[in-house]
């Protein structure tokens, strides 16, 4: 489809093999003593066929079906430079249909501006998305055709941070960075976003949208106006970033990760008076930031929960332009149990809600799963009305969303289970106070119930996410601050920010 202002457009590739150097070419063998020549030549024709068809104003997403490696990092200049997505998938079959059915339906670009602009002492210090940074005199011209020669210079030395938006998906989204300039002895600063869009009648429309944001004077005010799930989404999105990069790579922003983490803790966690070690948790106001960090390194983006870094590379292209609601679904993954008709609870994500009595749906962006306990499937009305249940739950939470979310269902203990059960935190492994606090729910069992519980899990090395922090040499808080309800809610509470996703 053709997007406004003259041009644009959607094109949808289907693959089932890796990259080449155009139609019809043949795959680089990895034996021969040319496939570090074939490989050159086909990063180089993909990266010109990105700038030929993004000087076009078209939109290209990339379906690919089947098992074999397709050297995700090599297509994806062409995806990120068009702004579309990579998408790897089983097979040909329903789900990849239905992928290509929503793809399709995608709105093209249509050449948007978007313009940052912030009081003395903010500046706009990165942006992630499917944008394309402009220059001070191409923003003037798009955002100001009506200005006579004379003044376009001078206009342009007070233009905005600028950039066009390359797609105009409502499941994308544009991620904004802003920081210190200068000190500010104003008691607010204002930030002003405008999206300017052609109309069919050659004109433009802009949106303009202002927020005063209040400058915290101290730092424990600082903290309570952190919005952690932002910033979670926001620190995630610099390490997807990172890992995508030839420079940096998924080994090195894992460690970029813990770095953050742990100085996080040495700006914000009250110490001793003599400076000695940490005795403090860490900052409690930040404890779900810190455990957002924590499934982020092992989840599908860095972790090992996909098997191959084709799978990583594309999960993490897709989340640099993902949507809020979207990136933190795929971020920390959301946990629903049934409590009998169409009612599902939310709990959090843990290994402890494993219960053979109940049937829980797990929400994680580009993936939900049903997972029915031993006692509900021997039961079958029970099994039926679960099943029932969980599929229209499922469908609820995928609504809308793309890429189209893949539902998987099976019983307790089935060889599928694993998909869902290595996407929990493993509690079994923490002390019963630390149980308590990451999983209040486990507080209403007896205490036989609670040890069967214990029992029925098997060993692992995986680290929860106490043993993530004291591997650190952090102490987690213990207050129940975590990401599990609150992080997920979508309130906005916050006072003060420092980056802002559209």
């Amino acid at each position: 489809g053709g997007g406004g202002g003259g041009g644009g457009g959607r094109v949808v590739v289907c693959s089932s093999g890796p990259a080449t150097r155009g139609p019809g070419g043949v795959a680089a063998d990895e034996d021969s003593e040319l496939f570090d020549f074939e490989e050159k030549a086909t990063k180089e024709y993909v990266d010109e066929l990105s700038i030929t068809i993004a000087k076009l104003g078209v939109s290209v997403d990339i379906l690919v079906g089947g098992r074999e490696a397709v050297g995700a990092l090599k297509l994806a200049p062409l995806a990120d430079a068009t702004g579309g997505v990579i998408l790897l998938l089983e097979d040909f079959g329903e789900s990849f249909f239905e992928n290509l059915s929503a793809a399709v339906r995608r709105p093209a670009s249509n050449g948007a501006i978007f313009t940052v602009r912030a009081s003395a002492g903010i500046g706009c210090t990165r942006v992630i998305g499917a944008v394309e940074a402009l220059s001070k005199a191409a923003a003037t011209l798009a955002t100001a055709p009506s200005l006579q020669a004379g003044d376009s210079a001078s206009t342009a030395k007070e233009a905005a941070d600028a950039f066009r938006l390359k797609s105009r998906d409502v499941s994308q989204s544009v991620a904004v960075f802003l920081e210190y300039t200068g000190d500010i002895e104003a008691s607010h600063v204002h930030v002003q976003f405008v999206a300017w869009f052609p109309s069919p009648e050659g004109g433009r429309v802009a949106r303009c949208m202002t927020r005063r944001i209040p400058v915290a004077p101290s730092t424990p005010a600082y903290l309570r106006g952190v919005d952690s799930s932002v910033a979670a989404v926001l620190a995630a999105k610099k390490a997807a970033l990172d890992a995508q990069s030839d420079a940096v790579g998924p080994k090195e922003a894992c460690k970029r990760v813990e770095a953050r983490v742990l100085d996080v803790a040495d700006v914000f966690a009250r110490r001793d008076a003599d400076g000695g070690s940490l005795h403090d948790p860490f900052p409690r106001e930040l404890g779900d930031f810190a455990e957002a960090m924590y499934h982020l390194l092992r989840g599908p983006m860095l972790g090992t929960l996909a098997g191959h870094e084709d799978e990583r590379a594309a999960m993490r292209q897709l989340f640099l332009g993902a949507g809020e609601a979207l990136a933190r679904s795929m971020l920390v993954p959301r946990l629903y149990v049934w409590r009998g008709g169409d009612v599902f609870e939310e709990i959090p994500p843990a290994d402890l809600a494993l219960r053979s009595v109940d049937a829980l749906v797990l929400d994680h962006g580009t993936d939900v799963f049903v997972w029915v306990g031993h006692g509900v499937a021997a039961d079958e009305e029970r099994f039926a009305a679960a099943r029932g249940a969980a599929a229209g739950h499922a469908a609820t939470v995928a609504a809308g969303r793309f890429p189209v979310p893949r539902v998987r269902t099976f019983r307790e203990g089935s060889s599928q289970a694993r998909y869902m059960v290595s996407r929990l935190m493993p509690l079994h492994r923490d002390a019963p106070h630390e149980q308590d606090a990451m999983f209040p729910p486990v507080r209403s069992l007896s205490p036989n119930e609670r040890k069967a519980l214990m029992e029925s899990f098997l060993l692992t090395d995986d680290f929860s996410f106490f043993g993530w922090m004291r591997q650190l040499g952090l102490a987690a808080p213990l207050d129940g601050s975590s990401v599990k309800l609150r992080m997920m809610s979508g309130d906005d509470t916050s006072t003060t920010a420092s980056s802002l996703i559209l």
